[in-house]
């Protein structure tokens, strides 16, 4: 039977050769170096003993076709076959030929691997591999989310394809708790709930390790954890999870002012509008395998103004002399605006309200600002107006013609006043001289 399977192997190379190569007389033998890991490059090394007629080839284990490399008897060149890629080979020397696999497949090239002088079977070389853990291969029974009684026992297996064998290791709270497969938990306690041990895989022969968590819960925890209030921007939107940890699986329901909207545990509010500021969503998660039911609620808060155009007071105001003009600059807000009214950028007031009394010709043309500032989005727009002030013509002719009567009485009275006191001295001054001359006669 041996002897039958060894002559339908030569018969099968023969033919993937092809009538063209000749049966070299050369000896060969080969070296398979490392284990080939998949997706990893590996090599392959063959020694040539003798003279080369047929070219030396590469046959791998499996696939279609087996040959992959042939060189010329010449023994310089070396070239894939039947156009197959993903191998290559290195004449290191007349004696030695390196093959490199540049991506370790184990369906086609773990085995027995050919290297021969034309179709002269000579030597090969048995290519092993080695693999895992893989996280596609790693199991834990029972799965990963597990359920259990306070006072129960439990025991974990944490189990992957490795070759070699991988080693384990189960830790809880960064301390080493097993170094095995199998994790053996008695007498469960409550404080116990929620706690996640670590399974540690490793291949120390492919230097890979890999982490698979085992946590426990009860079959109910009820950790519903979004915040009781939430604030958002006006045309914005929001989603708030209310996903509890059940087992088994929860029922959900959103309502608001008793109506249901849904019954995700995902509340997906969009476009957002004023009118929704400050409605109460509440979650209501029901299991009804125990029965046991939670609910929690939260407030919204919509954020918006102030809105361009949403002041509307006139670009211009006019008012008779005397009399007094309030303006509004108030803008619907949320939370509520600040404001500054300015005139020249002098800051006049900090109510929406501007209060103009007694108003009089002089502040005719003014332009008066006002400015709205929503803090919490931020957002600032500006409005103005000019002031346009009614007075009578004839009183101001009037009170402009006093105003040069009383310019003209001080210039005069500025202008007789050093004279008279320039007449004052010199009189002085001469009866002074008159009262000496006496003397002197």
């Amino acid at each position: 039977m041996a002897f039958l399977q060894i002559i339908f192997e030569v018969t099968l190379i023969i033919t993937s050769i092809g009538d063209n190569v000749v049966k070299g007389i050369a000896t060969t033998t080969v070296d398979c170096m490392d284990d080939g890991i998949r997706g990893h490059s590996t090599r392959l090394v063959c020694t040539i003993t003798g003279t080369i007629v047929g070219g030396i080839n590469w046959i791998r284990p499996n696939g279609s076709p087996k040959h992959v490399i042939h060189c010329n008897y010449a023994n310089n060149l070396c070239l894939p076959s039947g156009g197959i890629t993903g191998y290559s080979v290195t004449i290191d020397s007349p004696t030695q030929h390196t093959l490199t696999i540049e991506s370790f497949d184990i369906a086609t090239d773990a085995g027995k691997w050919l290297c021969m002088d034309g179709t002269s079977i000579s030597g090969h070389c048995n290519k092993t591999f080695k693999y895992g853990p893989d996280p596609s291969n790693v199991t834990l029974i029972p799965p990963p989310s597990t359920s259990v009684k306070e006072g129960w026992d439990l025991n974990v297996t944490c189990d992957a394809y490795c070759m070699p064998v991988c080693s384990y290791s189960w830790t809880e709270s960064s301390r080493t708790v097993c170094l095995s497969s199998l994790l053996n938990l008695t007498n469960i306690r409550r404080n116990q709930d929620g706690k996640i041990c670590i399974c540690i895989l490793n291949s120390a022969a492919i230097h890979v390790a890999f982490i698979k968590h085992l946590r426990l819960i009860e079959k109910f925890k009820g950790s519903v954890t979004f915040s009781s209030t939430a604030s958002v921007e006006e045309g914005h939107y929001l989603t708030v999870d209310c996903t509890a940890d059940c087992n088994l699986t929860c029922d959900y329901s959103w309502t608001l002012g008793g109506n249901q909207i849904t019954t995700s545990p995902l509340l997906n509010l969009t476009d957002i509008s004023r009118n929704q500021d400050g409605n109460v969503y509440n979650c209501t998660v029901t299991n009804s395998a125990l029965p046991k039911t939670i609910s929690e609620q939260f407030i919204l808060t919509v954020h918006y103004g102030p809105v361009e155009g949403s002041v509307t007071f006139s670009s211009t105001a006019s008012v008779e002399e005397g009399h007094y003009l309030t303006v509004d600059c108030t803008a619907d807000c949320n939370p509520p605006c600040d404001y500054s009214w300015t005139l020249g950028g002098n800051q006049i007031t900090t109510s929406p309200l501007l209060n103009l009394t007694d108003i009089s010709w002089n502040q005719d043309g003014n332009v008066y600002n006002c400015t709205v500032t929503n803090s919490a989005l931020p957002k600032t727009i500006s409005e103005q107006f000019i002031l346009t002030v009614h007075y009578d013509p004839e009183r101001m002719s009037t009170l402009n013609a006093g105003a040069i009567s009383g310019i003209v009485i001080a210039v005069v009275l500025a202008l007789a006043i050093p004279t008279v006191w320039i007449l004052y001295k010199r009189k002085i001054k001469k009866k002074a001289e008159d009262v000496q001359n006496e003397s002197n006669n």
